[in-house]
C-alpha cells in the first residue's frame, strides 16, 4: 500500500501546466493504472496543440475551477465536482477558458 498527499504538489509557475503522477503500477503484463494531479492555468489547453488519445480509459474528477473538454468533437463544459470518463482512444483536448486554474485529479486504467 502507498498513501501520498496530493496537496504536497505545489504549482511553482502560475503560466505553466503542472502535472504529476502519483502512482504508476503496472499488475499484469498490458495492465496499468497510471493516476495523478494536474494544475491546468487559465488559458492553457492539454495538448497544447491537436488532440490526444491514450490507451487506457481516462477517468477524472475537477477538484477546483473549470474546464471545457473536447472529445470526437464535440465540446462540454466540466466544473467542480463533476466526473469525466474518456474512452480508450478516443482523441480529445482540455482547454482552460475560465480566469481561474483548474485543479483534475485523474487516472488512466487499462
Amino acid at each position: 500500500m502507498e498513501i501520498v498527499n496530493i496537496n504536497d504538489f505545489k504549482k511553482d509557475n502560475k503560466d505553466i501546466i503542472n502535472m504529476m503522477v502519483l502512482f504508476d503500477k503496472q499488475y499484469e503484463v498490458g495492465r496499468f493504472c497510471r493516476f495523478g494531479k494536474v494544475i491546468i492555468p487559465s488559458g492553457a489547453k492539454i495538448p497544447e496543440s491537436g488532440l490526444t488519445k491514450h490507451d487506457a480509459n481516462e477517468f477524472s474528477i475537477i477538484i477546483k475551477g473549470e474546464v471545457d473538454i473536447t472529445c470526437e468533437g464535440k465540446t462540454m463544459h466540466a466544473g467542480v465536482g463533476m466526473a469525466m470518463c474518456i474512452p480508450m482512444n478516443e482523441e480529445h483536448k482540455t482547454t482552460n477558458n475560465s480566469a481561474e486554474d483548474c485543479e483534475i485529479i485523474w487516472a488512466l486504467v487499462k
